[in-house]
C-alpha cells in the first residue's frame, strides 16, 4: 500500500490544482443536484445522482477556471465555501417545493383529510394532498427540461462567483438572502391555497347559521362530508392551474 501511495505521490503533486479544481466543482455542483426536486429526492438511488454528478462535471470542467494549488487547509476552505454555494443555489428551488408541500398541508386542513398521510418523493411522511402536489411538480420540473436550466444557471454562477470566491461572501449577506427567499416562499404557498381558505371560511359561517336555525340538527355529520366533497371537486378543478403557476414561478426563479 505504501508502495502505491508513494508512486502515485508525483501524480497528485503535478495534477495538484486539477485536483483541487474538480473537488470544489464537484462540491458545488452535486450540492445543486441533491437540491433540485425529482432529482434530489431519496427515491432516485443515490449512485444515479452520484453519476449525473460525475458525469456533469466531466462536461463543465474544461469550462472552470483552475483553482491555485494549496495545503490542506485551503482544500478544506475551497469544499465548504463551494457547497454553501450549491446550497444558496439549490435553496431557490427546494424553497418552492417546500412551499408547495405547506399548501397541500393547509388544504389537506381544510378538508379534514389532514389525517391521511403518505409518504412524498424525499422519503418522509407528509399529508397525501401533499404528496400529490410535490410528486406532480417533480413530474413538471423534469419534464419541462428546468433541469437544465438549473445547469445553466450553474455555468453563469461560475462566471460570476469562480471557485473559491465563496471564501469571500459574506455570511450575513447570503443568511438574510435565505430568509427573504423562504418568506416569499410560504406566502406563495399560502396564496395557492386562498380558494380552499375561503371555502372553509364560508362552511363554518353556513354551519353557524345552520345550527342556529336548527339546533336539534347534526349539522357536523351533513356539512363535513359537503365540504370534503366540494373541497376535492375544487382541487380536481384547480390542481393543473396551480402546478402551471408553481411552474411558472420556478421557471422565473431560474432565469433570474
Amino acid at each position: 500500500m505504501n508502495e502505491i501511495l508513494d508512486l502515485l505521490a508525483p501524480l497528485v503533486l503535478r495534477f495538484e490544482a486539477q485536483l483541487m479544481t474538480g473537488v470544489g466543482l464537484f462540491s458545488r455542483l452535486s450540492i445543486l443536484m441533491l437540491m433540485l426536486p425529482g432529482i434530489g429526492g431519496r427515491m432516485l438511488p443515490i449512485q444515479v445522482r452520484l453519476a449525473l454528478a460525475l458525469g456533469l462535471m466531466s462536461i463543465l470542467f474544461p469550462l472552470v477556471s483552475p483553482v491555485e494549488s494549496g495545503t490542506t487547509g485551503a482544500l478544506v476552505g475551497l469544499i465548504v465555501g463551494e457547497i454553501l454555494v450549491g446550497l444558496t443555489l439549490g435553496f431557490t428551488v427546494r424553497i418552492l417545493l417546500f412551499a408547495l408541500s405547506i399548501s397541500g398541508a393547509i388544504i389537506a386542513q381544510t378538508l379534514s383529510l389532514s389525517q391521511i398521510f403518505g409518504f412524498s418523493a424525499e422519503g418522509d411522511s407528509s399529508s397525501l394532498l401533499s404528496t400529490i402536489l410535490t410528486l406532480g411538480a417533480s413530474t413538471l420540473f423534469l419534464t419541462a427540461d428546468l433541469e437544465i436550466e438549473a445547469i445553466r444557471l450553474l455555468i453563469g454562477n461560475l462566471e460570476a462567483m469562480p471557485l473559491g470566491f465563496a471564501a469571500t461572501l459574506p455570511s450575513s449577506d447570503i443568511a438574510a438572502e435565505a430568509t427573504g427567499l423562504a418568506a416569499e416562499a410560504i406566502r406563495f404557498g399560502i396564496t395557492l391555497t386562498l380558494p380552499f381558505l375561503v371555502l372553509n371560511f364560508a362552511y363554518y359561517i353556513i354551519l353557524g347559521f345552520l345550527n342556529r336555525a336548527m339546533p336539534q340538527l347534526m349539522i357536523t355529520f351533513v356539512g363535513l362530508p359537503a365540504v370534503t366533497l366540494g373541497g376535492l371537486t375544487l382541487l380536481t378543478l384547480s390542481i393543473v392551474a396551480m402546478l402551471t403557476v408553481w411552474l411558472g414561478r420556478v421557471a422565473g426563479v431560474l432565469g433570474s
